[in-house]
């Protein structure tokens, strides 16, 4: 069931907070963006005020839904993130990365 899911994928690209980021798969159950060095992929634990930049927060934010970060990238890596768009794709990509 999930294996064919990129095969209706469309990429774009966003700013977040001055960083050019690019959406790689965007589809009814993933999304998958280039996370770029320096920015945060989910919100810091020690820090709740910061002001550093998370794409999680940044495309919920810009696309209007929640997102379900399936694992996180140092913040000086630049990467592919997989975020989920629901509950239980994010159940399922969770047993890809075995969390």
């Amino acid at each position: 069931m999930w294996a064919g899911f990129l095969w209706r994928a469309r990429a774009s690209h966003r700013i977040i907070r001055g960083a050019m980021t690019k959406l790689i798969v965007n589809n009814p159950h993933f999304l998958i963006a280039l996370k770029p060095a320096g920015v945060l992929t989910v919100p810091d634990r020690d820090s709740a005020d910061s002001t550093r930049p998370v794409l999680g927060l940044q495309l919920q934010e810009e696309l209007g839904m929640r997102l379900f970060p399936v694992h996180r990238l140092d913040l000086p890596v630049a990467c592919l993130v997989l975020f989920a768009l629901n509950a239980e794709a994010h159940k399922i990509a969770n047993t890809w990365f075995g969390v």
